[in-house]
């Protein structure tokens, strides 16, 4: 039998639509929210125990669940969220939400997250990838990452953390848990910050479709985009179950009502293909995906 600390407040066979922008996927065996390091600590050395797999998500604004769940421990780290401004230096914790911060960022004149303005996801799941967007991404204010190894916390640099396109160090050895980032901004007059943020939201309102959605499906491919190709293979409004490929943009990939993993893993997979055999390219998911196949 399994016993988790006390500390640890556990919850059995939960349900992880709730916690992924997309609402598609089963249930975690075990799921808790972290709210300290120390608590991570003990998950750590109950998980290696008993020997349950362990997944840390963010604000699963990039997961695809699949339809049987997460295996051992799934957690959170909704408690790690604290954030600390001290002159053009900016420290978070790995739960902190990434919409949260860009604001705070451009109010008190730092410059660097701008183009993060309206995306839902937490400062760790934005490190783990890379996160960027109008010319813009985590690796260019980085100073330092902490992270917890499953026995200590390490110090790495930027550099190494092996930053690259919508990649990471984090994304190759998932051992490693994100749990504060140190941030070097630069101070820029607020108002000009507002400005490019408020544009920036606009035309994301204008260019982006409503629902659930994990925005783009797929990187962007050397010379254009994955949604230019998509739409000319004609995919756009391709629906499967309840996943769908948007008609406003074809590289978001929408549940438009109980959309199942299945589903969504055949629309997926048909872009894939449509596109490698039209132009001979192979798309690159960036939507993150996890569980029992």
């Amino acid at each position: 039998m399994i016993r988790f600390p006390p500390e640890l407040k556990i919850s059995e066979n939960v349900s992880l639509k709730p916690l992924t922008a997309l609402g598609i996927g089963g249930c975690a065996d075990y799921f808790v929210g972290i709210n300290s390091e120390q608590e991570l600590r003990l998950l750590c050395e109950t998980a290696r125990k008993y020997g349950l797999p362990l997944t840390v998500i963010g604000r699963g604004s990039k997961l695809l669940i699949t339809d049987k769940g997460v295996r051992g421990v799934t957690a959170a780290l909704p408690g790690i969220d604290e954030i600390i401004v001290e002159g053009d230096n900016v420290t978070a914790g790995a739960g902190a939400s990434l919409i949260k911060l860009a604001g705070l960022c451009i109010n008190n004149g730092l410059a660097g997250l701008e183009w993060a303005v309206g995306i839902p996801g937490s400062l760790g799941g934005a490190v783990y990838m890379n996160a960027g967007a109008y010319g813009g991404e985590m690796s260019d204010i980085i100073d330092s990452v902490e992270a917890f190894d499953g026995e200590k916390l390490i110090m790495l640099s930027a550099a190494d953390c092996v930053f690259g396109y919508r990649s990471s160090l984090f994304a190759v050895k998932k051992n490693l848990i994100v749990t504060c980032v140190r941030l070097k901004m630069r101070f820029e007059e607020p108002g000009l910050l507002k400005a490019l943020a408020k544009k920036y939201r606009d035309e994301r309102a204008a260019k982006q479709p409503k629902g659930k959605s994990a925005g783009s499906m797929f990187k962007r491919c050397a010379g254009f985009s994955a949604g230019e190709l998509i739409e000319q293979t004609g995919l756009k409004g391709l629906r499967i179950g309840g996943a769908e490929i948007s008609q406003r943009h074809a590289n978001f990939l929408l549940n438009r009502g109980n959309a199942s993993y299945t589903g969504a893993e055949a629309v997926l997979g048909r872009a894939e293909n449509e596109v490698y055999n039209k132009f001979g390219v192979k798309l690159e998911r960036e939507i993150i995906t996890i569980g029992e196949i």
